[in-house]
């Protein structure tokens, strides 16, 4: 089990060295002209943004719709400041 073997592995602790393995795997599949989408949220979305110019550097073509994901809270929740 991969998961299992990577997990002995230090984490990253920078977006750059993170991005840059990133980049480094999926770069000659997405280059191929796959279709491919970037989604990210609060953290994911600095990440994602990083990997993406990683991957421009690289010659891959644009994502699909680079987009990051709102959080959408029901109205009971929300915070009036009025």
């Amino acid at each position: 089990m991969r998961a299992a073997r990577r997990r002995r592995e230090p984490p990253f602790e920078d977006v750059a060295p993170a991005t840059d393995a990133l980049a480094e795997v999926l770069a000659p599949y997405l280059a191929q002209g796959c279709p491919w989408l970037l989604v990210g949220h609060s953290l994911g979305t600095w990440v994602g943004y990083n990997l993406w110019l990683k991957l421009a550097a690289k010659g891959v073509p644009p994502p699909l719709a680079p987009c990051s994901i709102p959080i959408v809270m029901p109205p009971r929740f929300r915070l009036s400041f009025s």
